[in-house]
């Protein structure tokens, strides 16, 4: 299943699909059962589109950048990361997921690591479905709100 729609969407069917997807999302700080389970047993839950907590570790999920859902920029970037989440949310939902942990730590303090899901990375998923762009960690990120 995709959540994507297009950026020629209209800006109160984002918010109107935004809204309704924001209540099934965690807040920054996870409470109630974890999104998925690790093949090694530990606890997944979702923060944003490229966040989630790993055994009770905050992790920045490599190789993809997701629009912002609790610092946005504009509207379009909340309703944009609301989707991004969900995506994510449905993919380690779909098989077992896998983690592998990267060395080193990102700006904000967080770890570093890739998931892949039944084999497949995530950072290619969420990309080849839209909802995500490439990122090395290293370049500026580009904006979501035009």
């Amino acid at each position: 299943m995709s959540y994507f729609l297009p950026a020629s969407a209209p800006i109160g069917a984002l918010t109107a699909v935004g809204l309704a997807l924001m209540a099934t999302l965690p807040k920054p700080t996870p409470a109630g059962p974890p999104t998925a389970i690790s093949t090694a047993g530990e606890a997944i839950h979702v923060i944003d589109g490229d966040t989630a907590d790993i055994g009770g570790q905050r992790y920045r999920l490599v190789g993809y950048d997701t629009p912002e859902i609790w610092h946005a920029r504009c509207g379009r970037e909340r309703d944009l990361g609301i989707l991004a989440a969900a995506a994510l949310i449905g993919m380690l939902r779909a098989g077992a997921v896998d983690v592998a942990r990267t060395t080193g730590r990102e700006k904000w303090g967080r770890g570093l690591a890739r998931l892949t899901v039944a084999g497949q990375d995530v950072a290619d998923s969420m990309i080849a479905s839209s909802h995500a762009r490439a990122y090395d960690g290293r370049s500026r990120r580009q904006g979501w709100c035009k």
